[in-house]
């Protein structure tokens, strides 16, 4: 029994595994471990708990969810060449506070198959996206092959055909993500080049309206509290339309002592400059704003940190590009939710590819000042469309806003050093 005083014991209602299965653990530990771990938030445990786990557990990092322990805990109960099953949130498989957990399953475990069940309804009535898992306590994994499905019907659920992905890919990922398809392989040369966007940006997730969403989105300006508010449907790529709803942003408006909840979030993520990116959508929804426009938390705000020299319209139109749109879908497996959409989390976009440039470097600046001409030119095309009456003056914007984007993408790919075979893929 572990070294504790007689009232924490009862505390925590202690249970020493190899005390009470003393013959199983004798013979080396359990033959199978299945089970559906609950899923608790970090934030919702209290800090014994988290002092606990976190003493106890190498995966009790970050903003961990207590499913990932019972894995831990599973693996360590398990004999040799033994076998575990689970059911589980996905999200573990490519957060940053899953990298401990995915580190130590590589370390351990043969990844035996993989079935991703999160496009559909598994748990009526609740918002998870599971993932089921099956291991062998086995180190010797260097060679294994992970038999992989992902279901997006049920009737597909019955179905036995499975694909293969090299256990290797995952530990040569520098983040050891598990992805669920082969990564192409030009990636790692787009990642050779790049700066990952959360090293040069901050990513954040705006005005969270709580309950009291009726008290602080209004649709006329009531005083100078009062500013102007955009919504995820809003925004599309490279142009958005305001409604005509205003935020009070009234952090006194939010009466704790009712139970009231929300968060307003700092007004530099709003009076500032940036990039503001639709949390769901089937490709990468971007525009800039220098308006002061405030926003939800369906849209992301995205300003650059002290000392980058890039223009935002550089990095805009990486952002609305079709590689970054490739990669993105490609890159972040359990990013991918039901109807071909994709959430744009910040834990997936902080790792987006951004091309390195050196500004005092001739060839460099024109490239990124070509980027920013270009950009410019299809914000103020979208304006203009956005006015546009005459039929013929709609369809004769509309082509030169689809030939400007060909030669963004172009100038991307060309940024990239993409070959015409690799753009290929991409156009696909």
């Amino acid at each position: 029994m572990l070294d504790f005083d007689e009232e924490t014991q009862y505390k925590i209602n202690c249970f020493d595994w190899e005390d009470e299965f003393k013959n199983i653990f004798k013979g080396g530990g359990f033959d199978v471990v299945i089970g559906n771990p609950p899923y608790v938030r970090n934030r919702e445990l209290d800090e014994k708990q988290k002092m606990y786990f976190n003493s106890f557990y190498k995966s009790a990092d970050g903003q961990y969810d207590l499913y990932q322990l019972f894995y831990e805990k599973g693996i360590n109960i398990l004999k040799e060449k033994s076998i575990l099953g689970y059911i589980t949130s996905n999200k573990f498989t490519i957060a940053s506070y899953g990298k401990k957990l995915r580190e130590y399953i590589l370390d351990n475990c043969i990844i035996k198959q993989i079935i991703d069940v999160s496009m559909i309804n598994v748990f009526k009535k609740v918002s998870t996206y599971p993932y089921i898992i099956i291991l062998e306590k086995n180190k010797e994994n260097i060679d294994n092959i992970i038999k992989y499905k992902k279901v997006l019907t049920e009737e597909e659920l019955l179905k036995n055909k499975l694909e293969c992905i090299e256990q290797k890919s995952y530990l040569d990922d520098e983040n050891k993500n598990f992805i669920l398809r082969k990564i192409p392989d030009f990636f790692a040369k787009i990642d050779s080049m790049s700066l990952k966007l959360g090293d040069i940006v901050t990513i954040k997730e705006t005005i969270h309206t709580g309950n009291v969403r009726e008290k602080l989105i209004i649709n006329e300006s009531i005083n100078n509290q009062c500013k102007k508010v955009l919504f995820g449907k809003n925004v599309h790529r490279y142009s958005f339309e305001w409604t005509g709803f205003y935020v009070n942003y009234d952090k006194s408006l939010i009466d704790k002592s009712k139970k009231e909840y929300g968060n307003l979030c700092e007004e530099k993520y709003f009076e500032n400059p940036k990039i503001l990116l639709r949390d769901i959508s089937k490709r990468p929804d971007a525009i800039f704003d220098n308006e002061q426009y405030y926003s939800v938390n369906t849209l992301y705000s995205i300003q650059f940190l002290d000392g980058i020299e890039y223009n935002y319209l550089y990095l805009l139109g990486i952002l609305n590009s079709n590689l970054i749109a490739f990669y993105f879908r490609n890159k972040f497996e359990e990013a991918h939710v039901s109807g071909g959409y994709l959430r744009f989390k910040k834990i997936y976009t902080s790792l987006l590819p951004i091309k390195k440039l050196d500004l005092n470097n001739k060839q460099d600046k024109e490239m990124h000042d070509k980027m920013v001409a270009l950009v410019d030119s299809i914000i103020a095309l979208n304006k203009k469309l956005a006015i546009e009456k005459n039929p013929n003056a709609v369809n004769m914007v509309s082509r030169q806003i689809n030939a400007v984007d060909k030669q963004i993408d172009s100038l991307v790919y060309k940024l990239y050093n993409l070959s015409e075979d690799e753009i290929k893929i991409i156009e696909g």
